[in-house]
């Protein structure tokens, strides 16, 4: 058959079907992979701790943070494996055979994509991070997002009894005031300014729901702007000073002694300071030796020595405990103002004691308490007694002497 004969034919063809062009060939279905990228963003499901940071390198920035907050939904992200860091434990690093199913590696993904570039994140994603329990993670968001999550998430923080202080290290003086005032946000006292806002740090005084620590924090901010005392009596320091009477002698040692230090500059009142109660009871001695330890006011040196017989305290040191006077000697004995004297009351402070006995650093010191002629007890000796598992502990994380 000719040509002609041939288009004759396909145009009958076309005239009853209708003329349709030949199907491409098939194309083959869309992997799994492919599938779950197209729908669910990137695909990270084949990363392992090897291939992590090429992964985050090579994803798109706009995809980064979208994933980062999947993968915060998805959960699994607590890493137990820790190691240690010039005597820190930290959590470790993913290892290069771990997968995505393994918490480590995970969480490490997600500080990977958060980066640095400011911006908020999803409600939802905020209030997951204290559960999450990672201080890293969170202190890594805590750096990106704007102040009002920042506060957002202190004030979630310190409902579950945790720190808070390192996230709120940049809001302003406004925004404390106001964090502190409707959120309860002790993290944030440090950033109110006394100057424009003295009500708040005088209410967080006078609040009992406040932390004794919170309370220091409010304490100390509202000194830095009362006129020197040396200089009088001002309204500001009489206020600050009427403020604090319900405080005094309060059951938390530190706070106590910023109370007495406060009143005894501000007021020159001496009812607070903590001297000797020229008591019988040990127990009352160890009180006051307890606000004695946290005290810093600059007659110290005097209220040391209504602890002490005229010719000082003994201290006795087991062989070998190293000393801060260099001396080998096991007995020396020490007056108020004396440097190992002022550094042993500085070890008492926040000891855990037992009776007269406190456990410091690597030993135990042992308070002995002796009668004066009147039967009132005074402070004759003080024992230091080693504690091999504390000097073995301080061993291990102490680089030896002679390395660089």
């Amino acid at each position: 058959m000719g040509t002609h004969a041939s288009l004759g034919v396909c145009a009958a063809v076309v005239a009853l079907v209708g003329c349709a062009p030949q199907p491409s060939p098939p194309r083959s279905a869309p992997s799994n992979v492919q599938a779950r990228a197209t729908a669910a963003g990137p695909d990270h499901t084949a990363v392992t701790g090897a291939t992590l940071h090429d992964f985050i390198e090579r994803l798109p920035a706009p995809d980064r943070r979208p994933l980062a907050y999947r993968l915060i939904r998805e959960g699994n992200l607590v890493c137990t494996r820790r190691t240690e860091v010039m005597c820190t434990a930290m959590i470790a690093e993913p290892e290069d055979s771990e997968t995505m199913s393994d918490p480590c590696l995970r969480r490490a993904m997600v500080i990977g994509l958060l980066g640095a570039e400011p911006g908020a994140v999803p409600d939802d994603v905020l209030r997951a991070l204290p559960t999450i329990g990672d201080d890293e993670m969170t202190q890594a968001f805590a750096n990106v997002i704007p102040p009002t999550q920042r506060l957002e998430l202190a004030a979630m923080l310190e409902a579950l009894g945790k720190d808070a202080t390192s996230i709120v290290m940049s809001v302003s003086a406004e925004e404390a005031a106001d964090a502190v005032s409707r959120r309860h946000l002790e993290a944030a006292i440090d950033h109110v300014d006394a100057r424009r806002a003295p009500d708040v740090l005088f209410a967080v005084i006078g609040d009992e729901t406040y932390s004794p620590r919170a309370k220091i924090d409010a304490i100390f901010a509202l000194r830095q702007v009362v006129p020197d005392p040396m200089a009088g009596r001002s309204a500001a320091g009489e206020r600050l000073a009427a403020a604090l009477v319900p405080l005094i002698d309060h059951d938390d040692c530190r706070l106590a002694a910023r109370v007495a230090e406060a009143r005894w500059e501000l007021v020159d009142d001496h009812r607070a300071l903590p001297v000797n109660p020229r008591t019988r009871d040990r127990a009352r001695m160890m009180r006051a030796l307890c606000i004695l330890a946290e005290y810093q006011g600059y007659n110290v040196d005097e209220i040391v020595a209504t602890y002490l017989p005229a010719k000082g305290v003994e201290v006795v040191y087991p062989r070998g405990l190293e000393r801060s006077d260099s001396s080998a000697s096991t007995r020396a004995r020490y007056v108020p103002g004396d440097f190992e004297l002022r550094r042993i009351l500085e070890l008492l402070a926040g000891a855990k004691c037992m009776d007269t006995s406190c456990d410091v650093e690597i030993a135990r010191v042992d308070l002995v308490f002796e009668p004066r002629p009147n039967r009132e007890l005074q402070l004759t000796r003080i024992v230091y007694r080693r504690d091999a598992a504390a000097e073995a502990r301080i061993d291990e994380c102490t680089p030896d002497a002679g390395s660089d």
